[in-house]
């Protein structure tokens, strides 16, 4: 009896390792698809990865740009400012000359205008003489 039992057993064992066998290959056909989708999975994540890379790099590349723009506007600014203040003194000098200049214009002005004035007085007074003559002659006569 154990002997047949033994015979059954053996001719399952076949039966048995195809099913074992169509077992592991399934098993083995999953594992590979989920192995690709991982692979695919890493390389969009790598792809994604590299992309936002790259655009931050361009994003940095852009803000070092514009720095350095900026930079180079505003040392030029500066360099302008500079020659401005470099030249106030001399703009100052020329002011100072110029205020004399119009300070000893005023004066002469002032001078010429009391000396006319006293023109006048003294025309006045000589006409006033000889008004003051004429009519003494007159009144002799």
């Amino acid at each position: 009896r154990r002997l047949g039992a033994v015979e059954v057993e053996l001719e399952a064992v076949p039966r048995r390792a195809d099913d074992l066998e169509r077992r592991v290959d399934g098993v083995a056909q999953v594992l590979g698809e989920r192995l690709n989708a991982m692979g695919e999975a890493n390389e969009a994540r790598q792809a994604e990865q590299a992309k936002k890379a790259v655009e931050q790099r361009a994003k940095q590349d852009a803000l070092e740009a514009q720095r350095a723009e900026v930079a180079q506007v505003l040392a030029r600014r500066l360099e302008t400012v500079e020659g401005e203040l470099q030249a106030v003194p001399q703009r100052f000098d020329v002011l100072e000359r110029q205020t004399e200049v119009l300070d000893d214009r005023l004066q002469a002005l002032r001078e010429a205008d009391e000396v006319r004035q006293a023109e006048q007085a003294q025309q006045v007074v000589e006409q006033r003489a000889a008004q003051d003559s004429l009519e003494a002659q007159r009144a002799e006569e």
